[in-house]
């Protein structure tokens, strides 16, 4: 029984391992042909052009011993002498090359920084200003004609009676109700830095700091109450626009708008019919444009 399960035990250990070796031989010799086969019918079964590539690749290292490893040693210098030829990258604020450029890593829970030793440069004409949002700094929510806004909906503010407020979830009877998804149920933009009615005195601030340069929003609904200029222009919005627009001019600050920050009209959402940005073609999925006429016609104004 153990002659049957280990025959070499009872043979000459020289006679084994020739015939190991030989067994290995005749494995090499057909893998080798196999790859040769494999290889050429690469075509024709539709392998990737990597896959043939390494298949021959495979194929003619076995049939004419060339090592790979050789191969790549080879291509080393060549690779290295186009390397060197590639113009130094440039690093925008960290001099003309990004080689030995080491960015600050970030600090763990606890633990601060030591020093304040990394320097730099803006590049050159970089402009420095403070940008603001209509919604968050603005207040006066419900006064002037303006129009409700998705945000005055969502955190709850009494929107009962304001133009563009009579959607399907919209809220019929004060106190309204607060969307489950705020984190900080009560905050609303009713009165925030109530710019709206102290605007002279943030420009005074402004150019007080030095500031020069100012992005800020224009609301939508303020603009445009319902979002749909057949129903109407706000002229005393208008009128509050140019008037923070011409202010800042003369206290030598820039002003730069922004057109919509986020704060859409309340009256162009009511899904399923008005879906704003959301609204899709059901066949496509894709963007259906419903919402474009209204906003062309707002940037218009």
């Amino acid at each position: 029984r153990e002659a049957n399960r280990h025959p070499c035990r009872w043979v000459p250990a020289m006679a084994c391992i020739a015939a190991l070796a030989l067994l290995v031989s005749i494995a090499f010799s057909s893998f080798r042909d196999a790859g040769k086969d494999v290889a050429r019918q690469a075509n024709t079964a539709g392998l990737s052009e990597l896959s043939k590539g390494l298949l021959l690749r495979a194929a003619s290292t076995s049939s004419t011993g060339t090592n790979l490893t050789d191969s790549v040693k080879a291509k080393e210098p060549e690779a290295k002498e186009q390397e060197a030829k590639k113009p130094a990258v440039s690093c925008p604020g960290f001099g003309t090359s990004c080689t030995k450029l080491k960015y600050p890593m970030p600090f763990g829970p606890g633990e601060w920084p030591q020093d304040y030793t990394y320097t730099g440069e803006f590049p050159k004409g970089f402009v420095w200003g403070m940008g603001t949002a209509a919604y968050q700094i603005e207040g006066a929510y419900r006064e002037d004609g303006r129009g409700a806004s998705i945000w005055d909906t969502f955190t709850g503010a009494d929107t009962v009676g304001m133009p563009g407020a009579d959607c399907k979830y919209c809220c019929k009877e004060a106190p309204c109700d607060i969307n489950p998804g705020m984190g900080d149920k009560g905050a609303t933009g009713n009165v925030a830095c109530d710019h709206y009615h102290m605007y002279k005195t943030d420009i005074a601030l402004m150019k007080s700091m030095g500031l020069k340069h100012y992005r800020f929003s224009i609301s939508w609904p303020r603009l445009i109450p319902t979002g749909k200029l057949k129903d109407g222009v706000n002229l005393k919005a208008k009128a509050f626009y140019n008037n923070l627009i011409d202010g800042l001019l003369e206290a030598g600050i820039t002003p730069y708008v922004t057109l919509y920050h986020w704060d859409l009209p309340q009256g162009l959402l009511d899904p399923p019919g008005l879906q704003g940005w959301w609204s899709r073609d059901n066949t496509t999925g894709k963007p259906d444009g419903q919402i474009l006429p209204d906003w062309l016609d707002y940037v218009k104004v």
